[in-house]
């Protein structure tokens, strides 16, 4: 069962931030599935995110805190960290 987190909605999708498995659950919810998972540890090595997802446009991307105190963004569709700074 995922340790739901945080939401952010974007272009039309709900993104559903698993905190104990540091995943980003992706769901439609125009039919109502997960659609699919970026697993952000397989994708960018050690990651951990502490908690608390938000979203920006232009450019897209989901905005998270790791167990370090940083923000991070993260691309929604390749799950690729991009840019990050500390929280403090």
């Amino acid at each position: 069962m995922p340790e739901v987190d945080g939401l952010a909605a974007l272009n039309g999708l709900v993104y559903i931030l698993d905190s104990a498995a540091d995943d980003i659950l992706i769901f439609n919810p125009d039919t109502d599935l997960v659609t699919g998972v970026l697993d952000i540890n397989a994708i960018n090595g050690a990651l951990n995110l502490a908690g608390g997802l938000g979203e920006i446009t232009r450019p897209d991307a989901l905005i998270v805190t790791t167990t370090d105190h940083r923000v991070i963004f993260i691309d929604p569709t390749t799950g690729r960290a991009t840019a990050g700074r500390s929280a403090s």
